[in-house]
């Protein structure tokens, strides 16, 4: 286990990660948390209400924004099986809800999970220079307290949580070890929130 994780007392289950506000450059194959990955469509959604500057925007332009937030939703979907599948849910569950079969779910999803998992393994990769170290992992598991502070506001200023300054971390608290859970309460795990 990487130090900085066993410092959290957690394992791959239960890695204090919890969302975006990224603080290391990342990838576009660095798994993400459905948290990531929720904030910014609900901001991307944001983005196609207002129509003040519509012609300041090229022709297209609400297409492009509408594209982008397809994709974000598309990679939401993808953390989220991935959280499933972490989480015990079967192929079976989350193909019904997918609405095609267990076997194709596995096959189209397989990837991400894969690629969750070898995050754990190796938490850094190096830039093509060789020189900066790029994390694999959510920003939150490297600081999860920071994460949750930032999604409680991000969902206390968007009203999610409907005047609640915890709607995020109410339920939450920090895993002491791995296989030490507190009865009743939520850990902080890899994709909670």
């Amino acid at each position: 286990m990487h130090p900085q994780f066993a410092q959290l007392g957690s394992s791959r289950g239960s890695v204090g990660a919890l969302g975006g506000f990224e603080l290391f450059e990342s990838s576009p194959t660095t798994p993400t948390t459905p948290t990531d990955n929720a904030t910014e469509v609900a901001d991307g959604a944001v983005g196609l209400v207002g129509t003040r500057n519509d012609a300041d925007t090229g022709f297209g332009g609400r297409v492009s924004q509408a594209r982008q937030l397809v994709d974000l939703a598309e990679r939401t979907l993808e953390s989220a099986v991935t959280y499933e599948v972490e989480r015990g849910s079967s192929w079976a569950h989350i193909a019904a809800y997918l609405e095609i079969s267990a076997e194709e779910a596995e096959q189209r999803y397989t990837p991400a999970v894969q690629a969750w998992n070898r995050a754990f393994e190796e938490p850094y990769r190096l830039d093509e220079t060789g020189r900066k170290r790029i994390p694999q992992l959510p920003t939150a598991a490297y600081d999860p307290t920071w994460a949750c502070t930032q999604l409680d506001r991000w969902a206390y200023l968007r009203h999610v949580g409907i005047d609640d300054r915890q709607a995020v971390s109410a339920s939450l608290v920090m895993a002491e070890a791995a296989d030490e859970q507190v009865p009743g309460a939520q850990t902080w795990s890899a994709r909670s929130c």
